[in-house]
């Protein structure tokens, strides 16, 4: 019989030591149900929103996530507007900007306003696990 080790994954807490929890911000219905269930299988917990209005709105009325996982393309209100809206209302939340391409000098502009970071799609779950980590500590 072969030795199987198993390993054991920590998942940040959010306040009063409960799951993190994290609101998914894209407008593509795939997108936003394979990152739930990314994050699901990351021990997270989450909440859609299918655009930048609905997100802010999420905030506005009380939502608190411990992490934003913000798409920057969408119609209507898009990713930089709504980053900008949530930074307005609640400074402490962090934000990641997710994004099939980035433009260099628009993230520079965005990390220097308080942006937590940018992360790439397609999703592995194990990038998505790091950046998570990274913004939570």
């Amino acid at each position: 019989m072969g030795d199987s080790t198993s390993k054991t994954i920590s998942v940040p807490k959010g306040p009063l030591g409960r799951k993190a929890t994290v609101l998914v911000v894209d407008d593509e219905e795939l997108v936003r149900y394979v990152t739930q269930e990314l994050l699901t299988c990351l021990g997270y917990d989450s909440v859609a929103a299918s655009n930048g209005e609905e997100a802010v709105e999420k905030i506005r009325a009380g939502l608190r996530p411990d992490l934003v996982l913000l798409d920057i393309v969408m119609p209507g209100m898009g990713g930089i507007e709504a980053f900008r809206s949530i930074r307005t209302l609640v400074p402490s939340i962090p934000v990641l900007l997710s994004s099939g391409f980035t433009d260099p000098q628009a993230a520079a502009a965005l990390l220097n306003e308080g942006l937590n970071g940018i992360i790439s799609k397609p999703y592995r779950m194990e990038s998505l696990s790091a950046r998570i980590r990274e913004v939570l500590g």
